[in-house]
């Protein structure tokens, strides 16, 4: 699937084997270290490269030492593909200055390199915050020319209780996502764009917390599987009865397609900026909350809302055996003219 809307362009292509990806060379490789297990697919991809690998791990392990084994795991694949590696901590009670780590880091490489630099995210297990920043920062910044994100599509054994969060645990706390937001206008209604996943219980009351005028929705249709399609309605069911939901208002996209997900909210053009203050909320699929990004810094409409939980639940997710890979560009950026483009 190939989208543009303005300056921006995006391209998404789907993978059943990783081994076959060929990504070629970058300035700069980011994977993340979790409990979940999909965090270490990329160990089947050795047609890479990079300057500068940085490996984001987390506070917060769980109690099987996944985590350990997978960080120890992606130390030294990053040891084998770049000419340098790091390591952040990423903590969840102070995401804005994990955060600022990775930006500080890409614009030393810009000021090294003197010229945009390319970047690859496996966004499989980082937070939603950290990658859409990073796509916000890099492309309205002009610090890079292209943008690749992968992500392994996950196996979930969820039943679907509608009562229980299946990721989180505890309160959470709303923060916008840097360089995408708007000013908000107290004289405009007030309008809630989220996508849905497994956690319908959290969905609902975040949204209801905020006591929107109107309520647009993001579906994953279809599943990354058949029967998470019903998994999702289930867990969402009160959300969707509760602001009695119309057709119209509900756009459906691939689970795992990011670029179809901003396509289909594009061509849906529900938003309405001169009368609502829109808030986008990502509760669905990494990829899903990929398209919402792309959607409000292509389309400057609205800010986007990260939602930070008092506890992550160990919750371990398997590859499915599907991958993606979603190259960005801002078509404004000249391209730099050297080897690390990150052509395939």
């Amino acid at each position: 699937m190939r989208f543009r809307s303005g300056h921006i362009e995006a391209e998404s292509n789907c993978y059943c084997n990783a081994g076959g990806i060929k990504l070629g060379k970058y300035d700069l490789l980011i994977l993340g270290a979790s409990w979940d297990s999909r965090c270490v697919w990329m160990e089947e991809i050795q047609r890479v490269e990079a300057s500068l690998g940085i490996m984001v791990t987390y506070t917060r392990k769980d109690s099987d030492g996944r985590q350990d084994r997978h960080r120890e795991l992606l130390d030294e694949y990053l040891g084998g593909k770049c000419e340098a590696k790091d390591t952040i901590i990423w903590k969840s009670e102070d995401i804005r200055t994990s955060y600022d780590q990775i930006y500080g880091i890409i614009l030393e490489l810009r000021k090294k390199v003197g010229r945009p630099v390319s970047v690859c995210v496996d966004i499989s297990a980082i937070p939603r915050y950290c990658f859409l920043a990073i796509l916000a920062v890099c492309l309205k910044q002009g610090l890079t020319d292209k943008l690749t994100y992968l992500y392994a599509e996950g196996d979930y054994d969820i039943e679907p209780d509608i009562t229980q969060e299946v990721f989180h645990e505890g309160g959470w706390r709303s923060v916008p996502v840097p360089f995408l937001e708007v000013p908000y206008d107290p004289l405009l209604s007030k309008c809630i764009y989220v996508s849905l996943g497994f956690d319908g219980s959290r969905t609902q009351r975040v949204t209801q917390e905020q006591e929107p005028d109107r309520v647009l929705v993001l579906f994953p249709r279809p599943g990354v599987k058949a029967e998470y399609i019903r998994k999702t309605f289930i867990k969402n069911k009160p959300l969707l009865k509760y602001y009695m939901m119309r057709c119209k208002d509900i756009v459906c996209a691939a689970a795992g397609d990011a670029v179809a997900a901003w396509k289909a909210m594009h061509e849906a053009g529900n938003e309405r900026p001169n009368e609502e203050n829109i808030f986008y909320i990502c509760d669905g699929t990494k990829a899903h909350a990929l398209g919402i990004g792309l959607r409000a810094l292509a389309g400057g409409m609205g800010t986007v809302f990260y939602y930070i939980p008092d506890e992550h639940r160990a919750t371990d997710v398997r590859p499915l055996g599907k991958f993606w890979r979603y190259d960005i560009r801002d078509t404004s950026v000249l391209p730099a003219q050297n080897d690390r483009g990150g052509a395939g």
